[in-house]
Parts: structure tokens; C-alpha cells; sequence
């Protein structure tokens, strides 16, 4: 997997493709968070949403994980005087993640893998997440209908072309998150995404 090539396009295609719903999901997560909060954010791409954490005027700090240097790059571009940002390019499921985190971002991560490599990664990270922390789990819902799910196959092909996925459906991993408790959950885009916040 490597979004390198499609990286300067990823943001401006996702705003066009979905009218903005995927971005105004993120927001879910915000009256979530607290000052001296410790967030490991994976697949961060191009960061965008560092500028909104900036504008709670909190102190946070964060260790983002991304592949993609071009993603990396763009997103270490900016100074944030609320943030303190550990910039990782490296590959998640072989990071060393070493620290005890409040809260894990994962927006629209999971789908780019089988529920075998999902489950891999999620049990990977969990046991850094401390008990009574928060998981932000954004993706895609995997109850669809038609058109959304021509959509997906559209996509899927789309991005196993242009980022070399190998993918052939979204996961399902709901169970993955049976031990924790669902604290807020939003539906966008009539219903094809979906905002999850889960206690540990």
C-alpha cells in the first residue's frame, strides 16, 4: 500500500466524492478529547485535521503513524502551538508502540484491509490503549445499499489500482469492539459513514 502517488489529489477528491461528510466526521471526536491527552493517530495522511485539534486550545499530544512520506510531509508542514506532534513514517503493524495512549484515531483505516490483517492490527494496539480510553473508529458502514455499494467496488478497484491495495470488500469488525462500551455513535452520507466512539 503506498499513497504516495495520489496524495497531493487524496483530500480535494475525498471533499468531491462525499461532500465533505468524511471530514465532518471527525469532528465526533472533539468534545471527547482533554488537555494532557495522549492520542496515537494511525493512517494519518495528509493531517488536515491537526488544524481542527489546534483549535480546541488544549494541549494535546499525539504519535502519528503514516506510511506515506508525501502524506508525512505535507502534515509536519505546519507549526500547531497546542500540539505537540510525533511524526512517524513507518508501517503500523510494525511500529513499536510503546506508550500507555488516551485516545486512538483510526479514520478510514480498517477498510483498507482484510478482517484478518484488521484484527491483527487492532489486537496490536489495543493493550496500548489505557482502560477507560477512547477509540474513534471512522470508516465506512458495511450495511449498504445498491448504490453504495457500487460505490464501494468502484472505490476499492479505484484505490487497488492507484495505491496497490488488495482488496475485494470492506472488513466487517464489529465484534472486534464487543469488549467496549459505545459512548456516541453518527451516521453521515445516509448512513455509508459511520462515527464511533468506544470506551475501553
Amino acid at each position: 500500500m503506498n499513497y504516495n502517488f495520489i496524495a497531493p489529489y487524496y483530500d480535494i477528491l475525498s471533499r468531491i466524492c462525499f461532500l465533505n461528510r468524511q471530514q465532518i466526521a471527525h469532528h465526533v471526536i472533539l468534545k471527547h478529547l482533554k488537555s494532557g491527552n495522549r492520542i496515537l493517530w494511525i493512517g494519518g495522511g495528509s493531517g488536515w485535521f491537526l488544524q481542527e485539534l489546534n483549535s480546541l486550545q488544549i494541549n494535546l499530544e499525539i504519535d502519528y503513524v503514516e506510511l506515506s512520506k508525501v502524506m508525512v510531509d505535507k502534515a509536519s508542514s505546519k507549526i500547531y502551538e497546542n500540539l505537540k506532534v510525533n511524526y512517524y513514517c513507518e508501517d503500523m503493524f510494525s511500529f513499536n508502540y510503546n506508550r500507555g495512549y488516551d485516545v486512538v484515531i483510526s479514520a478510514f483505516i480498517f477498510d483498507h484491509f482484510t478482517e484478518i490483517q484488521c484484527e491483527k492490527l487492532f489486537r496490536k494496539i489495543n493493550p496500548f490503549l489505557i482502560k477507560g480510553g477512547k477509540w474513534f473508529y471512522l470508516d465506512f458502514s458495511t450495511k449498504q445499499t445498491k448504490f453504495q455499494q457500487f460505490l464501494t467496488q468502484s472505490m476499492i478497484m479505484f484505490f487497488n489500482v492507484v495505491a496497490g491495495l488488495n482488496n475485494s470488500h470492506f472488513p466487517k469488525i464489529d465484534h472486534l469492539f464487543n469488549e467496549f462500551e459505545l459512548v456516541e455513535e453518527v451516521f453521515y452520507f445516509k448512513k455509508y459513514i459511520r462515527a464511533q466512539v468506544f470506551r475501553k
